[in-house]
């Protein structure tokens, strides 16, 4: 048994946490909203697979209600990680605490999440929600809360919650050298918050050294604090942001606040010679926020968002080589991108009409999720200064079914339209069909349908086939473009729990993905590429909502660049939403961001 225990301090000490932008969905009353949430949730599972039973809502297993009842007191138990719970012998307990950076999470990271207050009415969807809301904060892996009645006909809540690892540590080697560290905390000294440092060896070029911090419940209230200040060996990004989420109905406003100023090179790969290297600065800043329509049930939001941007190109590239950087004859990038600045005023308006189900086995190994069900919906339209008069941006999520089959949608545009008639400029269309199904517990078939792309960019970008969440098996394929479709389809099965804190499983998986050129700097317009592969997946503990993955992909098509064989490591947790577009797109939006301020599946 102590050799078992030590494997898995090892296997822990080496988990890298990834912290994803925080996109928690919200929840309506259970009323005439309800009902319309419903049909709406019918009617998407007969558009995704029609006369389907797989997608039969499940009826609601019967619980004790406290609607109505006074709340009389709130406990709160909160416990350490599995790994220094019983499993582990006592004396090692404080060294793994040390080692791991934990200290139980206090209460004051916990608080700010509840819905139910003492001395109020108690109800049973406050009750799911708090629940909801606790298990989508990032230093938690797991959280319930329960009700029951007291001897004077009033209601004792119980919160139980289980803390993630909280240790934050990476390393980057480059032809077998260390190249750089990142060491931090997901939940420092218990507080709730995340803080790290992180050092990159710059080579030809400087020292890179760079900060991050996110506080989750900043002044007592689920509002977020995110600081990040990055000096890299060849660019500087800076950004602060101050915002309050839309994370459930039951508040009635949410407002965004936020600066960066980044100066950054973007790569253009070329598909016979070595990439090129544009210098962009940037600085943005964004101003706004909705309010709550009425009320709470009616799941309507409006209000207004300001931004202000400035974009400035080079105006030639340069290679980026071991040694410092090297001029190119190649005149493609000279003069193509013209600096850009502009003020946008926005109307944002968006309706939300979602039910939430606690499924398991979905992203996550075992580990618990909301899945979100219904419809939600944002639009943001307004004027722009400078050549684009006026612009619009989309948001769109819609999910039905059960916890053995679940189908959602995530769709986002955005466009700008010229002055004098010209079209549209800057649009790009990002989103993920998917369906999951799962006939045992064990086992579990998701298969997916991914596009991304954008049409008169004026933003430099490019986007890779095989990198950025592309085709696996292709990640140094030097085929790019403005545009990418890829299918997926992973069997998983989960083999159990070698001890009481380690799941594994494993998986098979094939991707098939094309590329088009659009009008991009050296982009092409590819035949279909597929790949194969399968991977180790593994949780711990078991039940967490964190995966980790070894993979390894084998394309199926010739690419003349392409390895014969990509192994991947990924740490990550899937479960905290539903689609993350490429970052290259992601980088480009100017309309969509004031969207944003929606917490989104």
């Amino acid at each position: 048994m102590q050799q078992t225990f030590w494997e898995l301090i090892r296997m822990a000490a080496c988990k890298i946490d990834v912290l994803d932008w925080q996109e928690t969905p919200s929840f309506v009353h259970h009323t005439a909203a309800e009902q319309l949430r419903r049909r709406i949730s019918l009617l998407v599972s007969s558009l995704a697979i029609a006369s389907s039973p797989l997608l039969a809502q499940e009826p609601a297993s019967p619980r004790d209600s406290c609607d109505g009842r006074m709340v009389s007191t709130i406990s709160i138990q909160r416990e350490p990680p599995p790994l220094l719970g019983k499993s582990a012998p006592r004396w090692a307990r404080p060294i793994l605490r040390a080692v791991i950076q934990h200290r139980t999470t206090k209460p004051s990271a916990i608080e700010p999440f509840l819905l139910l207050e003492e001395g109020k009415p108690c109800t049973e969807f406050l009750q799911k929600e708090s629940e909801r809301l606790l298990r989508a904060q990032p230093y938690l892996a797991n959280a319930t809360v329960r009700t029951e009645t007291d001897s004077i006909g009033g209601t004792r809540v119980h919160v139980e919650t289980v803390d993630e690892i909280p240790l934050v540590i990476g390393a980057r080697l480059r032809k077998g050298e260390l190249a750089g560290l990142k060491y931090g905390s997901s939940n420092f000294r218990g507080e709730g918050v995340y803080g790290s440092l992180e050092w990159r060896r710059g080579f030809a070029y400087r020292e890179g050294v760079s900060a991050r911090y996110v506080n989750y419940h900043i002044f007592g209230n689920p509002d977020r604090l995110t600081v990040r200040l990055d000096r890299a060996s060849l660019s500087s990004d800076y950004m602060v942001a101050l915002e309050r989420p839309f994370l459930t109905s039951h508040q009635s406003v949410a407002w965004h606040v936020g600066f960066r100023d980044a100066d950054r090179y973007t790569s253009f790969v070329r598909y016979r010679q070595e990439p090129l290297a544009l210098a962009v600065g940037r600085t943005r800043f964004d101003l706004g926020g909705v309010k709550r329509i009425g009320r709470p049930e009616s799941g309507l939001f409006a209000g207004p968002f300001i931004t202000y941007e400035r974009i400035q190109p080079a105006t030639s590239a340069v290679v980026i080589t071991d040694t410092g950087f090297a001029t190119d004859g190649d005149s493609t990038l000279r003069a193509r991108f013209n600096p850009l600045r502009s003020t946008r005023v926005a109307g944002v308006v968006g309706a939300r009409l979602l039910s939430f189900k606690e499924v398991r086995g979905f992203d996550a190994l075992l580990g618990a999720q909301d899945v979100a069900i219904g419809i939600q919906v944002a639009l943001a339209g307004g004027l722009s200064s400078g050549e684009a008069g006026s612009f619009l941006g989309a948001d769109v999520y819609a999910g039905a079914g059960s916890k053995s089959s679940f189908v959602a949608l995530r769709w986002q545009w955005e466009g700008q339209k010229r002055e004098g008639g010209d079209g549209w400029v800057d649009a790009l269309a990002s989103g993920r069909l998917a369906w999951y199904w799962k006939p045992a517990e064990k086992r579990t078939l998701i298969t997916s349908a991914e596009y991304a792309g954008a049409w008169r960019e004026r933003i430099p970008y490019q986007l890779p086939l095989g990198r950025q969440n592309g085709v696996r098996g292709y990640r140094d394929s030097r085929v790019v473009g403005a545009r990418r479709a890829v299918l997926r389809a992973e069997q998983r099965w989960v083999l159990g729990n070698v001890t009481r804190l380690l799941g594994v499983g494993v998986a098979g998986f094939t991707d098939v993905g094309k590329m088009w050129a659009g009008d991009v700097p050296f982009g092409v317009t590819s035949g279909v590429r597929a790949s194969a592969g399968a991977g180790i997946l593994a949780a711990v503990p078991h039940q967490s909502r964190r995966l980790l993955r070894l993979d390894v992909a084998v394309p199926l098509m010739r690419d003349r660049h392409a390895a014969s064989y990509d192994v991947r490591f990924t740490a990550s947790t899937p479960v905290r939403t539903f689609w993350r577009e490429p970052s290259s797109i992601a980088e480009t939006r100017s309309v969509t961001p004031p969207v944003g301020i929606f917490a989104w599946p």
